[in-house]
């Protein structure tokens, strides 16, 4: 078992305040693609780290509230405070915006992005850079089964959207 301490110092210069702080950083959201994962903290943070070694790479960001993010590398979603979700790279390169808070995120597959926010949700390709479905839809979470499914909780309902590769 190994474990890694992110520090304030660890932080962009352009995020920090000073180099010299040793306090912890609290991370907010974690997100596994491969053999590496996505790490944001409370302060807008966000590194790669290759497993299992821990070796930490600093992902160039503007600084700003994470609620969370799901790692499709190359590429992050990160959904925090403001009205919006944004697609970057790890370079930390501006991709893709959607107007769309997203409270709740998930991938059923490494090209597809599911994005919620409780009255909305909204299906992203990354492969063709495209929305593929945004319908109204009340929802209290949204996640993946282990079939790939994508399952909708309401107040009165269990939606299950069955998601199936286009042939053409």
């Amino acid at each position: 078992l190994q474990s890694k301490r992110l520090t304030v110092a660890d932080l962009p210069r352009n995020i920090r305040k000073s180099s010299t702080s040793s306090r912890s950083l609290s991370i907010v959201s974690m997100s596994m693609c491969g053999s590496e994962m996505c790490i944001a903290t409370e302060t807008g943070g966000i590194w790669i780290a290759s497993l299992p070694d821990l070796h930490l790479k600093a992902v160039p960001t503007v600084p700003q509230a994470i609620q969370s993010v799901i790692y499709m590398a190359p590429l992050i979603a990160i959904s925090g405070d403001d009205e919006s979700t944004t697609l970057i790279s790890c370079d930390g390169f501006f991709v893709d915006s959607f107007a769309i808070a997203a409270k709740y995120l998930c991938k059923p597959e490494d090209n597809l992005l599911i994005m919620a926010d409780g009255t909305r949700t909204v299906i992203y390709d990354v492969a063709i850079r495209n929305i593929v479905l945004d319908e109204k839809r009340l929802g209290r979470a949204v996640n993946v089964s282990p079939q790939g499914d994508v399952v909708i909780l309401s107040e009165e309902e269990l939606v299950t959207l069955r998601l199936e590769k286009s042939s053409t």
